[in-house]
C-alpha cells in the first residue's frame, strides 16, 4: 500500500474542473483501491476546499465533502503541526502545513501541482501527471 498526500490544488482540480488537471485527479480516485494507493488529505484541505465552495449552496458543499471522503482520508490537523508548518522556513505557510501533516501521518509521497512550494520537503513530491506515468506504465 502506498501513502499518497494529496495537496488542496489536487482536489480542487476536480470541483473547479481544471483541465487537464482534474482528468489526472479523477484518473488517480478511480483508480486508487484497485492499486491499492491509500489517498489522504489534511483536514486544512477541506477547510480550504469549502472556502473555494463558499458561493455554492450549503447542499453542494456538503456533497462536494462526501465525494472526496468517499475516497480520501482525512488526516487531523492539531496545534504542534501548525507551529511546525510555520517554522519550516517556507514562504507559504500553507504548504508548510500539509508538509507537516504528512510527515506526522508517515505518507510515502505528497501529490500536488505546486512542486516549488514543496522545495526541501523530507516527503518525495509529485504531480498527479507524473505519478500516474511512473505507475500506469509499470503495471502495463
Amino acid at each position: 500500500m502506498i501513502k499518497l498526500f494529496l495537496d488542496t490544488n489536487v482536489l480542487a482540480d476536480i470541483f473547479f474542473d481544471r483541465m487537464p488537471h482534474s482528468n489526472h485527479s479523477l484518473t488517480l480516485l478511480t483508480l486508487a483501491s484497485d492499486r491499492s494507493w491509500q489517498l489522504s488529505t489534511s483536514a486544512l484541505t477541506i477547510a480550504n476546499l469549502l472556502y473555494l465552495l463558499r458561493k455554492q449552496s450549503k447542499s453542494k458543499q456538503q456533497e462536494s465533502i462526501e465525494i472526496v471522503t468517499k475516497y480520501v482520508q482525512v488526516l487531523d490537523l492539531n496545534l504542534e503541526q501548525i507551529k511546525q508548518g510555520i517554522t519550516l522556513n517556507h514562504e507559504d505557510t500553507e504548504d508548510g502545513i500539509q508538509m507537516a501533516v504528512a510527515t506526522a501521518n508517515n505518507q510515502e509521497l505528497i501529490l500536488t501541482r505546486d512542486l516549488k512550494g514543496f522545495l526541501n520537503c523530507s516527503i518525495p513530491v509529485k504531480t498527479v501527471a507524473e505519478f500516474l506515468n511512473e505507475h500506469l506504465t509499470l503495471d502495463q
